[in-house]
């Protein structure tokens, strides 16, 4: 059993349900491994009433809690059940998740994502630099966020290489201000028209030592393959002939839950990615070619592939578990 029956006390009833455990470190690679298969196989079972527990756990991460807030809206959205969450028992974490957005996201005025188990107080008078997660939502507006994105990269450029006016630096901040903002665009305009939560939200950030810009986008909207299939339906790209291509192979399900170089979700995924690679609009092909020319690199997970592209290849990995939207990590370095 991935899961265990817990029992919990609500409105003077005993009750009965699903726990979830959540890792020591939450962060991609844990999600991924440890927490998406669980929360899967949960909902196979049919078991909405889910508890994550997180009181074991010490560190988090954005990348981490951008995917982990994702999936539970998903829950939300789709089952109607808004999962509870066992608070951590280490008040650095506790005081992190507040400093990082990440009570106020999950605590969505009509639109919970979490219900928590326990008051939590924190001191807010941390003095070191927390990076802040942005939620993605039908309430606030695409220009909003892109004025947010140009901002943060502004200021780091300035930061990391003293003149953010020079022509160099101006050039660097225009393509990533227009890689990142596409990123976001893409959350919004490839989600269902009725989603009240576009994305569980981005976080942009640098990494230590400093050197490296970092954004992650996760959305629990169409994923790859369906938004791909749904354009080729509306037939409204003059350039959809080359995703036409891989239509049949797209619609066939036979390798869909098999780790195969066929899986619908595998081909979505790098199809996007070589689609208009030659043009200069900043699509998904112009966000990976400018994360290479630079020595960084870009995640997509969409389905059950994650797909991995740096200098150093093609990395892809098949999941057990399935998820409906996608998650997008780009990385970087500012020199």
């Amino acid at each position: 059993m991935v899961n265990t029956m817990s029992r919990f006390s609500f409105e003077g009833k005993k009750i009965f349900k699903m726990e979830i455990k959540i890792p020591r470190r939450l962060n991609g690679e844990s999600f991924y491994n440890e927490i998406l298969p669980k929360i899967y196989q949960t909902l196979l079972a049919k078991k909405f009433d889910i508890v994550f527990n997180m009181y074991d756990t010490e560190l988090a991460n954005p990348e981490g809690l951008v995917n982990f807030l994702s999936a539970c809206a998903l829950i939300r959205m789709k089952y109607k059940y808004i999962p509870e969450l066992i608070l951590p028992k280490s008040e650095n974490l506790l005081s992190y998740l507040d400093l990082c957005n990440f009570f106020s996201i999950s605590q969505i005025p009509n639109s919970e994502v979490l219900r928590f188990q326990r008051i939590y107080l924190r001191d807010r008078k941390k003095k070191f630099y927390i990076p802040k997660i942005y939620l993605i939502s039908s309430h606030t507006s695409l220009d909003a966020h892109q004025t947010n994105v140009s901002k943060i990269i502004y200021d780091l450029i300035k930061e990391k290489l003293g003149d953010a006016n020079n022509l160099e630096e101006r050039e660097i901040y225009e393509k990533l201000k227009n890689s990142f903002n596409q990123l976001i665009r893409n959350v919004v305009e490839h989600n269902f028209i009725n989603n009240p939560l576009k994305a569980c939200g981005y976080y942009m950030a640098q990494k230590m030592p400093y050197d490296t810009i970092e954004l992650v986008c996760s959305d629990i909207g169409k994923g790859f393959r369906n938004r791909i299939l749904e354009m080729i339906n509306e037939n409204k790209d003059e350039n959809i002939s080359k995703y036409k291509g891989y239509e049949t192979l797209l619609r066939d399900n036979r390798y869909l839950f098999k780790k195969n170089d066929k899986n619908p979700n595998y081909l979505a995924i790098t199809t996007a990615v070589n689609y208009r690679e030659n043009s200069l609009i900043p699509g998904i092909a112009y966000i990976k070619e400018f994360a290479l020319y630079k020595g960084g690199s870009l995640k997509i997970h969409s389905g059950n592939y994650t797909v991995l592209y740096n200098n150093e290849g093609i990395n892809s990995s098949f999941h057990e578990s399935h998820f409906t939207g996608s998650h997008i990590k780009l990385e970087i370095p500012l020199n």
